[in-house]
């Protein structure tokens, strides 16, 4: 079976959702297959799991407030507690861009959790987070920022 596969970038739909089509004559092992992978990438970037002692939590995304690296570790605030994550800070940038952004070095928000920005300083960026939290963001990440903050549909 051969498959052929056409992307079409479309800026209608929105950054959070992929639309997928599949074509196919009859429904076949390999179809079910590709069906199959799709929906495993697709749990894969809806959760992440979170070690607190010695224990394993299943983390659904959309309720980490954050991700920063501390000791060598990389971890994870929720609302309600912290978890040590087993990835790399640029691992989740580049599997979460859609719903994270990167502030510094350390930390990466999660763009449902911003509550404001305070642009009060000139070349200062305060994010403030539904939580309470404040976190300043880097002078190298402002641009990027403010790119983030002019393409909110206001």
């Amino acid at each position: 079976m051969n498959v052929k596969v056409i992307t079409n970038i479309d800026k209608s739909i929105n950054n959070d959702e992929i639309e997928i089509t599949i074509k196919a004559s009859s429904n076949c092992i390999e179809l079910n297959n590709i069906i199959n992978s799709i929906e495993e990438v697709s749990k894969a970037n809806s959760v992440i799991l979170g070690k607190k002692g010695n224990k394993v939590y299943i983390l659904p995304i959309e309720d980490i407030v954050l991700f920063y690296s501390s000791n060598n570790n990389v971890c994870c605030k929720t609302l309600s507690d912290e978890y040590v994550v087993n990835k790399k800070i640029y691992e989740i940038e580049q599997n979460y861009s859609n719903k994270f952004i990167r502030i510094s070095k350390s930390y990466i928000v999660n763009v449902s959790f911003i509550e404001s920005f305070d642009l009060g300083y000139i070349g200062n960026i305060i994010v403030k987070l539904k939580n309470g939290e404040t976190q300043n963001v880097a002078k190298r990440r402002i641009a990027e920022v403010m790119k983030f903050i002019n393409s909110l549909k206001l």
